[in-house]
């Protein structure tokens, strides 16, 4: 198995993508997931709906989670599907690096190669596929 270091943690070079645990979707439905994350699926076209609430959630957790973060309560944060520019928004929101990014990437969606992987190049950071 390889390992990389990101914040002074040792991680597999695979891992598991957990964005689907908690939606009704995928069977889950006791709340665990909604209990600590902000999250939706996008079952009807509504993109301006879905992208005000995503603002305003992006401002609302990342404020809400500093405090723990100071607090020593949560050790490191990690975000699904941002853009880079949203990126260094919930960064400059938390006061301190966000350690990872779970993103659509693939060899038909390769986006990420032109901003977050140069990014992740950065100690400190993963871009998970």
């Amino acid at each position: 198995m390889r390992y990389i270091e990101a914040e002074g943690l040792r991680l597999s070079v695979i891992g598991l993508g957990t964005w689907q645990f908690g939606t009704r979707e995928w069977g889950y439905d006791n709340g665990y997931a909604t209990d600590v994350a902000t999250k939706l699926t996008p079952i009807a076209r509504a993109e301006p709906i879905v992208a005000w609430q995503a603002r305003g959630s992006a401002r609302r957790v990342m404020q809400s989670i500093r405090p723990l973060v100071e607090d020593g309560l949560v050790a490191h944060v990690g975000v699904s599907r941002l853009s880079l520019d949203q990126w260094h928004k919930a960064e400059r929101a938390l006061r301190r690096p966000v350690l990872s990014d779970q993103v659509c990437f693939s060899l038909a969606g390769p986006a990420p190669l032109r901003d977050l992987v140069p990014y992740v190049a950065e100690p400190g950071r993963v871009v998970i596929a």
